[in-house]
């Protein structure tokens, strides 16, 4: 619709250019003057016998109508298009003003919704708050209870009685390489047999260590007896070499020594009162802290 009225408008123009540029365009183009133009205008119109010439007030009656009949179209068209403009200004603002509404609306419920979904939140937020102060104010008075009851009972104790388990010979047995918060508790002939089978341990590492300073021996004679000037005696000298591992047991800490001149089977554990090695120990404990 909008090009329908631009192509009228620009032919209404194009007539009134037409009319209007017409003499200038004739003095431009040579075929007149403006001079002669003027004189065309105002000079009256004479025939060959000078005469002036009648005017045919039919002819220009026609003449006068058609011309307001053709600017009557003109302002009819013209004002067609400006109403045809005016309601498709209006039609496009009602439609503008109807989706801002409507996009104000969803706004708005966006909003309300954001809101109501804030307030729930704070809302459950606060119940947690209340109930984990609850829960904090429950324990807390669980374990003073529990606490001031813990108390009583160690006031109450026989010292002779052991603190836990029915059984009376219990007590805690701590394992290698694991700390105090891993100890178990334990029947003390449980305890017993530990402590048997780490003597029997020593004893046949003990054993082991004899047998093999024999075999040493009996190697270093053969060399002799076949080498009658070239004698290699291999001495087997009781000295510790290093220290390659620790436990704890019911005596106290144990190093596990490696023998110099001795395999890894031949290795003892030893107590640490009764360890005469501290620079071997040391060495050991720093090598931990490397590892670590």
């Amino acid at each position: 619709m909008c090009d329908k009225i631009k192509v009228e408008l620009l032919h209404i123009h194009a007539q009134l250019r037409t009319l209007f540029t017409l003499p200038p365009i004739l003095v431009a183009m040579g075929s007149t003057t403006a001079d002669l133009w003027d004189e065309i205008i105002t000079s009256p119109a004479y025939d060959d016998n000078d005469r002036p010439m009648c005017l045919k007030k039919d002819l220009l009656d026609r003449r006068i109508i058609e011309d307001l009949k053709s600017l009557e179209d003109h302002r009819s068209t013209l004002e067609r298009c400006r109403e045809e403009a005016f309601l498709g200004d209006r039609e496009e603002r009602e439609t503008f003003e109807a989706e801002c509404l409507s996009l104000f609306h969803t706004i708005v419920s966006a909003l309300q919704n954001l809101t109501s979904a804030s307030d729930t939140a704070t809302t459950t937020q606060t119940l947690m708050t209340d109930q984990h102060r609850l829960l904090h104010d429950h324990l807390h008075s669980a374990t003073a209870e529990l606490r001031t009851s813990i108390e009583a009972a160690v006031r109450s104790r026989n010292p002779a009685e052991p603190i836990r388990g029915i059984d009376k010979e219990m007590q805690t047995i701590p394992y290698s390489g694991a700390g105090q918060s891993t100890q178990k508790w334990s029947s003390v002939q449980v305890t017993r047999k530990t402590q048997t089978m780490a003597k029997q341990e020593n004893k046949r590492a003990q054993t082991r260590r004899t047998r093999f300073a024999e075999e040493q021996t009996q190697t270093a004679i053969e060399v002799k007896a076949e080498n009658g000037t070239q004698t290699e005696w291999l001495e087997v000298v009781e000295e510790v070499e290093r220290i390659v591992g620790h436990r704890r047991s019911l005596a106290g800490l144990e190093y596990r020594v490696r023998w110099c001149g001795y395999p890894e089977e031949c290795d003892d554990w030893i107590l640490d009162i009764k360890t005469d090695c501290p620079e071997a120990i040391k060495e050991y404990w720093q090598s931990k802290k490397k590892e670590g």
